[in-house]
Order: C-alpha cells, then structure tokens, then sequence
C-alpha cells in the first residue's frame, strides 16, 4: 500500500504545467458535463508524442441549470 500511497502523493505534488499551444501540432478537446458540473480540457502532443493541457476550466451549475 506504500508503494501506491507514494506515487498518488508523487502525481499530486507534481501537477501538469499548462503551455502554449504550437501552430503546426493538431488540438485535442476533451469535454465532460454531468448533472452538477461541467469540464473542458484543450490539449495539444508535444514533439515527444506527450499529451499536454493548454487550457482547462470546469464549473459546478447552479441549482436553477441542473
């Protein structure tokens, strides 16, 4: 249980880094909504085939848009 417990903690002490998005690499949107939030992630690959955020927002609807 250490060795999982040890690299959840390394994951979350070492968040991705937002970049600017390269002209010449294609964009990847992810988008999720449920009944009580909302989320969007815009990603591009870098040269080392990585996937990396470039923009990332999410909000929680109101009781008047559920």
């Amino acid at each position: 249980y250490n060795e999982a417990f040890d690299a959840v903690k390394r994951f979350l002490l070492s968040p991705p880094t937002l970049m600017p998005p390269k002209p010449d690499h294609p964009l990847i949107l992810y988008s999720r909504a449920t009944n009580v939030s909302l989320a969007c992630m815009l990603a591009q690959e870098d040269d080392d085939k990585r996937e990396r955020a470039i923009y990332f927002i999410s909000r929680t609807l109101l009781d008047y848009e559920t």
